[in-house]
Formats: structure tokens, C-alpha cells, sequence
């Protein structure tokens, strides 16, 4: 079976809520999206620098990757779950999005 991943990119309403936000999402929701069974791991990012193109603004400030068993399965018990999830008014639910993706090649610098 290949490899597949979660990506969610999110933000928080305000600045000053970021916190809130931070901690709603590493002391509820990880926990609640890690309670799937095909979910294995959560890492999450905040945006350091610019990459491209130079000079926009990121849309998002925040990343989580998930690392799934499948895919396709992993968003199923997601969703399968989602009306038990404790939200937050911390987070931005009008700009959040996900994606599931399966590895199709690896590549590794010598």
C-alpha cells in the first residue's frame, strides 16, 4: 500500500486569538483527528518565510500533515467523526481547507 498524507492549512481569526487558537488545535482537535484509526501522526507548521512568488502575502499561516495509513479511508473516519468535534471561535473555518494525498515517488539528495 502507498503512502498518503493530510494536509489541513488554517489560520486564526485574529491575531489576538492565536493562542486560543494554537492551543485548541494541539490539545483538542490533533488528539480528536489522531482518534481515527488509519491517522498515525501529526506535525504541524507556522509559515517562517517567503518562498514564492516574493512579496505576497501567505494566505495561510498555519499547517498540519497528518500521516495516514489511506487516504481515502483516513477521510472517511475524519468525517465520520466531525459532528463530535469540539471547535473553537479561534479558528477560521470560512478560510481552512484540506486535502488527502497519496505518495506517487520519493526523491533523496546523495
Amino acid at each position: 500500500m502507498s503512502r498518503s498524507i493530510m494536509i489541513a492549512l488554517s489560520n486564526p481569526v485574529s491575531a489576538e486569538q492565536e493562542a486560543e487558537f494554537n492551543h485548541w488545535y494541539d490539545n483538542i482537535h490533533v488528539p480528536e483527528i489522531l482518534a481515527a484509526p488509519s491517522v498515525h501522526k501529526a506535525t504541524r507548521y507556522k509559515v517562517a518565510a517567503q518562498t514564492l512568488p516574493m512579496g505576497k502575502t501567505p494566505q495561510f499561516r498555519y499547517l498540519a500533515i497528518y500521516e495516514v495509513e489511506d487516504a481515502e479511508r483516513a477521510v472517511q473516519e475524519i468525517s465520520d467523526r466531525m459532528a463530535t468535534f469540539r471547535m473553537t471561535d479561534a479558528f477560521d473555518l470560512n478560510t481552512a481547507i484540506g486535502f488527502a494525498f497519496t505518495q506517487i515517488s520519493v526523491a533523496k539528495s546523495e
